[in-house]
């Protein structure tokens, strides 16, 4: 990756330029879209605004990027997204402001004031169908899930930052603001049947409809004196957070449950809610770099740095729940005082920490650097909370106190123009408490009617025990004609006292839970990132991309009395190839596996794995000059459900004008009409795979216009490609040209198919 800092002429430091477009395709489909930049010497700001019903999602910074005057796009990004759940509705309306005191900003002086403002309106319509396989004690239920929703977001979030900083002094302050609104209506058919018979267990109906609104301010002020000077006494960091959150919201459920085994268990809600919370938090961060100075004067102490630091935090949040349930006799809704409640949460914490580092070094002009740094962190936690309810087993005083340290060690080596090498190694210990609901749950069978959580008051807090590692090369020889960098990454972590689940599963299949501290759940992660890029005749380029990814997951547990080991995998392989076409365009593929599996040591419980394979393609063409032409494929397959999905786009995009500055653009989205919405999950005793509706296949035609000019008396039409940047203009200029992979592989519209743990 190449990276230029451009410095532009005295002439060409103000200056403006954007994009407007608008499309219409078959299917009703559209999308219309603005942005403008412009700049002078102490001055930026720009606009943007977005329309589209293809599931196009729109950002400041993204519509900025796509403001500038580009050949082509080489990863295919911003455009319909059809791996989106649902038929979605966007609109977007942004700007920003930023104003510079000083022309001299660096990053060691900086007098900066931005501002900004977005707002997103989304309108959202899908329906779902989820197929699950649900491992039980001596049985395996198969459960069918089909809902429908619409629903509306709109949210606002405005921002105002000052930073000035200068050698010794860095001061910063933030203030931001939001605001929301939604409303969703769903509806919902559930049956579970056994499947060694086939027989219909138990099925939930159900309508819900829900009102919300919320707002919230955050604010932030920190202040550095001489913070990079040890030696000084009077070098020393603070910093204060404060934000403010409410919420209100009205909600409506029908319930009704029907019950084969047994059908007593049967049961049937209509019930409203009236919710609002609120939420209050503030914390003080201080830290002090001189205390070595300050204890031992002069004494170098073995070159060993201290660092004092301190943090008090304290919390507020209330939270007041009417609960009413329809009476058939009296058709009025009757207040629920088992689940009506008032809630409030106190918590003050304090944590005082000292942290202790040497690094040793060794430089070689001209020939290498190695740097090693040592840190141990010495820390506490203590810790008060209090729960108030107008339920008297949920009122509550705990405090607690724990020793928290943690550790690293880090090293890079630097052999000039040859290669780098950079190792981390850090470990840490992490209490967590248990929540009021953990401990004293409210229960409400109405929520989910088929998991039900009795908690725990007995509970204890857990620790967790992790270390973590890192290893990077990178090969740096410009004159060679072969690249090759790889990273290593892993971690592994215990948790002491975990927080477990007992469950009992009945005969119509409802799993109640009750909760328990174990010892031995576990967990493994590890990944390796391999690139290798050879530099071919003709300015080509060919990078080949490995990755693998795994993770393990081991958690005890009881299952109607009967102990149980559970253990779940994850791994991914992903290889791809990247080939540039000298200067008339690039192509990319990858190949990846996802399998995901888990074990259940009780003979009682089955075991259950799943297999995801996507193939995914990218090509982009400029046979001729102002004429480019571009292609997208994603097919992916699993094998438990033999469901596949394919997605195949293509795109052609002409340049016009004397200026060059106008742009035609033909859109064929899903071109074989077999793009399907799915997703696959799996945990330790369920795998689901859902099927929801998407963008289906539509042809567009978009116009747009990149209206730009630099400078006052430069020529019109400015510079190609590289003006602009993200920002626009400005003192300086900073563009990045990969010219060793494009970036990232399989862009273009999103996926259909997804795996995940």
């Amino acid at each position: 990756m190449l990276t230029m800092n451009i410095r532009l002429r005295e002439d060409k430091k103000f200056g403006y330029f954007g994009k407007a477009g608008a499309g219409i395709g078959t299917d009703d489909r559209y999308e219309f879209d603005g942005s403008g930049l412009a700049y002078n010497k102490k001055m930026r700001g720009g606009i943007a605004a977005s329309l589209n019903n293809i599931n196009k999602s729109a950002s400041l910074r993204e519509m900025f990027q796509q403001s500038t005057y580009r050949n082509y796009n080489p990863n295919n990004r911003y455009v319909a997204n059809f791996g989106s759940n649902g038929i979605n509705r966007i609109l977007f309306l942004g700007g920003e402001f930023q104003y510079d005191f000083s022309q001299a900003n660096n990053s060691r002086f900086n007098n900066q004031l931005r501002a900004n403002y977005d707002f997103r309106s989304t309108q959202n319509l899908t329906t779902s169908s989820t197929d699950s396989r649900i491992i039980a004690p001596n049985n395996v239920y198969l459960q069918d899930a089909e809902q429908q929703s619409t629903s509306e977001n709109n949210t606002h979030s405005a921002g105002l930052s000052y930073n000035k900083r200068d050698q010794d002094k860095d001061f910063s302050v933030n203030l931001n603001l939001s605001s929301a609104n939604s409303e969703r209506n769903s509806t919902g058919l559930t049956e579970r049947f056994k499947e060694s018979d086939g027989s219909l267990v138990s099925s939930s109906n159900n309508a819900n409809n829900s009102v919300n609104s919320s707002n919230g301010l955050n604010f932030s002020t920190s202040f550095r004196n001489k913070d990079d000077d040890d030696r000084n006494l009077k070098s020393f960091g603070v910093n204060y957070n404060m934000s403010f959150n409410s919420s209100e919201g009205e909600s409506k459920n029908i319930t009704d449950f029907i019950s084969n085994e047994p059908s007593t268990a049967s049961r049937y809600y209509n019930r409203k809610n009236n919710n609002d919370a609120s939420s209050f938090n503030t914390s003080l961060g201080m830290n002090y770099n001189a205390l070595k100075r300050l204890l031992f004067g002069n004494f170098s102490l073995w070159n060993i740095n201290m660092v004092l630091n301190n943090n008090v935090s304290f919390s507020n949040s209330a939270s007041n729940t009417l609960v009413s349930d329809f009476d058939s006799l009296t058709a009025k809704y009757i207040i629920n005082d088992s689940l009506t409640n008032n809630n409030r949460v106190t918590r003050i914490e304090d944590r005082p920490s000292l942290r202790l580092s040497k690094n040793f070094s060794r430089r070689l002009s001209d020939r290498f650097n190695r740097y090693i740094n040592v840190a141990a962190n010495v820390q506490g936690q203590f810790l008060t909370e209090r729960n108030e309810s107008n339920f008297d087993y949920r009122n509550i005083d705990r405090s607690f106190n724990f020793f928290t340290p943690s550790a690293s060690v880090g090293y890079n080596y630097q052999r000039f123009n040859k290669y780098t090498v950079e190792a981390n190694l850090n470990g840490s210990s992490n209490p967590s408490i248990p929540s009021i609901d953990q401990l004293r749950p409210i229960i409400d069978t109405s929520t989910n009617v088929y998991n039900i959580n009795l908690g725990n008051p007995n509970l204890k807090p857990s620790v967790t025990n992790g270390l973590n590692f890192s290893f990077n090369y990178r090969r740096e020889q410009p004159s060679r004609k072969a690249d090759l960098s790889f990273e290593l990454n892993g971690g592994a972590s215990q948790v002491n006292r975990g927080i477990i689940d007992s469950s009992f599963v009945d005969s119509s299949s409802v799993r109640t839970v009750y909760l328990i501290n174990m010892d031995g759940r576990r967990n493994y992660n590890s990944g390796f990132i391999g690139r290798a890029s050879f530099k071919l005749k003709n300015n080509k380029v060919l990078q080949f991309n490995y990755s693998l990814n795994y993770s393990n997951t081991t958690s005890p547990n009881f299952v109607n009395g009967l102990p149980n080991v559970a253990t779940a995998n994850n791994l991914t392989h992903n290889f791809g190839v990247f080939y540039t076409l000298g200067d008339i365009g690039n192509i990319q593929a990858s190949q990846a596996i996802n399998s995901n599996s888990s074990r259940q040591s009780s003979r009682s419980l089955q075991s259950q794995n799943t297999i995801n394979y996507i193939t995914q393609g990218n090509l982009n063409l400029s046979p001729i000059k102002d004429l480019t032409f571009s292609t997208t494929i994603n097919y992916v397959t699993n094998n438990t459900t033999s469901q596949s999905s394919t997605l195949w786009n293509a795109f052609a995009t002409y340049r016009f004008l004397k200026t060059k500055q106008a742009e035609v653009k033909l859109s064929a989205m899903d071109i074989l009409k077999k793009n399907q919405n799915i997703t696959t999950t799996s945990s330790l005793n369920n795998v689901s795979t859902t099927v929801s509706n998407s963008l289906q296949q539509f042809f567009m035609v978009t116009l747009s216009y990149y209206p730009r000019k630099f400078g006052g008396g430069g020529r019109r039409g400015g510079g190609g490609r590289g003006e602009g940047g993200e920002g626009g203009g400005g003192e300086r200029r900073n563009f990045e040209r990969r010219g060793s992979g494009g970036g990232g592989f399989g862009g273009g519209g999103g996926g259909g198919m997804r795996g995940r743990n």
